[in-house]
């Protein structure tokens, strides 16, 4: 099952999916795989394994780092995904594994619970991020009851102060307790749990705290650390090389005195996240990304995209009101953008300071294409 677990980038996803051992899913995952690694314009056509949905682009935040800010300059952002469209897309996809999100709060749409059951039926692995803000008891129990597999709590301070500055949103007393009331209720052998901190210019220093909520919480290895991606402009997001270098002069005296294992651990990682920050604004990436080969992107208004961090304009490969996914997947926009990402990924700058580095992915597969592979020059 290794070319499954490459496929989905995280081993975790594929455990207890009865799907995998189906002839049509082996199939699937196999030709997926073929392509990708092989590196063409076409991808499988039994479409992707990953579907990324935004099942709506409604939030009650206004988080500074979010692509939400250059979006809503061009459109309203008040779109949901129906159900009869969602089942539509799981019928033709049969997809292995669903992302509920883009950029809205998932619970904003009411039919989300019967997106977790139709899922849950079918078999699929599900994954949901969310604020917590709307998780009030009568949600709660619907999520105990049509659980995903996979449930990250978005929390990028642990202070109001700092809650309230990064989200424009003063909920941080309710999230936190809407979460701690949902953690002492669901079924964590059945969800996995995890917590999402994107580290950005205003929280570089929250190690201490955060690492006293999750050992709390007992959510130490489920802890998900993710430098700032700069969508937008002026927001002064990404931290300047001064402010990078003084929090990890910080660090280092907390890592030195630092007794127990466990947290130095914590704070070691913390540092290397501040590293990859600092050099995020000169990253210049010409490895191989197989994201267009294996996944795919879909708005609340039906567009489709290789990518969730490609939401420009410029970069949709179709729509799904208008034509059917099958049609999209391999049509002209499609193979043309992959033929640019295999040629370089200079071709497209968003992803060429993109961090995404699937290289030892393409190495240890490349056998499966009998070595016939066009990523060669870049790994």
């Amino acid at each position: 099952m290794g070319f499954l677990q490459t496929i989905l980038k995280d081993p975790s996803l594929v455990l207890g999916n009865k799907k995998l051992f189906s002839p049509f899913y082996l199939k699937k995952a196999f030709s997926v795989l073929f392509y990708a690694i092989r590196g063409t314009r076409f991808a499988s056509k039994y479409g992707p394994i990953r579907m990324q949905i935004e099942i709506t682009d409604i939030c009650n935040f206004n988080c500074v780092m979010c692509d939400r800010r250059n979006l809503k300059n061009i459109r309203e952002l008040n779109h949901n995904i129906s159900y009869k469209k969602f089942k539509n897309l799981i019928n033709e996809i049969r997809p292995l594994y669903v992302t509920l999100n883009g950029l809205g709060e998932p619970l904003f749409n009411k039919d989300i619970f019967k997106f977790l059951k139709l899922c849950g039926d079918n078999n699929i692995t599900t994954s949901m991020p969310t604020n917590m803000s709307l998780m009030n008891e009568e949600n709660r129990n619907q999520l105990v009851k049509y659980p995903p597999s996979i449930l990250t709590f978005s929390l990028h301070g642990t202070t109001h102060e700092l809650f309230e500055a990064i989200t424009e949103s003063s909920t941080y007393e309710k999230c936190i307790h809407n979460f701690e009331a949902l953690l002492s209720k669901i079924d964590r052998g059945k969800t996995d749990v995890r917590i999402l901190f994107v580290l950005q210019s205003k929280n570089l220093e929250e190690y201490n705290p955060m690492y006293k909520f999750l050992k709390k919480w007992k959510l130490l290895d489920s802890f998900r650390l993710e430098p700032v991606f700069d969508f937008v402009p002026n927001q002064k997001v990404v931290p300047e090389k001064e402010e990078i270098e003084h929090a990890i002069e910080k660090l280092n005296f907390e890592i030195k005195k630092c007794k127990n294992q466990r947290k130095k651990s914590f704070l070691i990682e913390w540092k290397n996240k501040l590293l990859e920050l600092f050099h995020r604004k000169k990253l210049q990436m010409t490895v191989p990304c197989l994201t267009p080969w294996i996944s795919t992107y879909i708005t609340a208004t039906g567009n489709v995209l290789p990518c969730c961090y490609l939401t420009s304009e410029k970069y949709i490969m179709g729509n799904i009101n208008k034509k059917p996914f099958r049609t999209i997947w391999n049509g002209k926009r499609y193979q043309a953008f992959r033929g640019l990402l295999i040629n370089s990924r200079k071709n497209i700058m968003e992803c060429y300071r993109c961090f995404w580095d699937d290289k030892e992915r393409v190495k240890r597969y490349r056998p499966i294409t009998l070595y016939n592979c066009r990523w060669n020059p870049y790994i």
